[in-house]
């Protein structure tokens, strides 16, 4: 896959995906691409059904299995908002047909995996709220949430849940593709009275029909300047930057 400049200078770590870039959104000194998290580090996360060696079985439709990873219990996570990532797995029909997991990596490059067998339904959730702390983020120079999805089947639903501690403000959408989805702001419920000066939290919620699988690499919050302009040009290459080094080590070995 051929990358592009701006890629090129990202794997190559001369810009950073959290760098201020210069280009303007709703406000003068609106970064392009704040990367919330890069499923690079903190490998793990929650399995569901019969014959899972380590993990507990879950018993009924409805159960839960939570992966919790935090800076503070001797796993820092890298380029990840809030140094602190909560993965729930929830059966919704068909447990004991097989093992569904939603897991970050094993293997590397990693990326954020949701997989189903046969017959079996589950709903999966992402939490950032460093650790209960709050993030304490300011969105209100972004125009909304990128993230880059590798790979989706059937009809997958993915909704983006934010609070700012008093209230919450979400969008959902159903029907993606891979390559990248953009979730805008402006499209969010209750979006003119939410402050989104101040994000507390981050949810991601993932549903759809059994046998659903997806992957994901890096989501952020991206600025959309104003089209026509050459930020206008490069911020089409922004929304999967931050996910640029793990695609092009997957077409280098390919």
């Amino acid at each position: 896959m051929k990358k592009s400049t701006l890629s090129t200078l990202l794997v190559g770590g001369l810009i950073a995906p959290t760098a201020m870039i210069g280009l303007t959104a709703r406000g003068a000194d609106a970064a392009a691409f704040f990367q919330i998290d890069d499923f690079n580090t903190a490998r793990g996360g929650a399995q569901i059904g019969t014959n899972q060696g380590d993990f507990s079985t879950i018993g009924t439709n409805g159960g839960t299995q939570v992966f919790e990873v935090t800076a503070g219990n001797g796993t820092p996570i890298i380029n990840n908002l809030g140094n602190y990532r909560k993965l729930s797995l929830t059966s919704v029909s068909g447990f004991d047909n097989g093992i569904s997991s939603f897991t970050v990596g094993p293997a590397s490059p990693t990326s954020l995996s949701w997989s189903n067998p046969a017959n079996v339904q589950t709903s999966a959730s992402v939490l950032w709220d460093a650790n209960g702390a709050g993030l304490n983020f300011n969105a209100a120079p972004f125009a909304g949430i990128g993230i880059d999805i590798l790979s989706v089947d059937l009809n997958t639903s993915v909704q983006f849940v934010l609070s700012d501690g008093t209230n919450t403000t979400s969008l959902a959408l159903s029907g993606l593709n891979a390559g990248n989805a953009f979730f805008a702001f402006d499209n969010f419920t209750n979006s003119s009275s939410f402050n989104f000066g101040n994000i507390t939290s981050i949810t991601m919620n993932l549903t759809g029909p059994a046998d659903v699988d997806a992957s994901f690499d890096a989501l952020g919050f991206v600025a959309v300047p104003e089209p026509g302009t050459v930020g206008g040009l490069l911020v089409l290459g922004l929304l999967g930057a931050a996910g640029a080094k793990k695609s092009s080590r997957k077409a280098e070995q390919n």
